[in-house]
């Protein structure tokens, strides 16, 4: 089940990164790092709102 996970993730990248090369545009998170957190930032505080944790 691992590999699949990682297959899929890789996968994923992989077309993310192809998209922005059709479009002609770098992603945003090679331009500022913050940008490449907004993403988990932002699943944490689903989460914790889910099971209650006030923040």
């Amino acid at each position: 089940m691992l590999d699949s996970l990682l297959g899929s993730f890789n996968f994923t990248w992989i077309q993310k990164f192809v998209g922005h090369k059709i479009e002609g545009k770098k992603p945003s998170f090679l331009k500022d790092l913050q940008f490449l957190l907004v993403g988990p930032i932002w699943l944490l505080g689903s989460i914790l709102r889910k099971i209650g944790v006030k923040y």
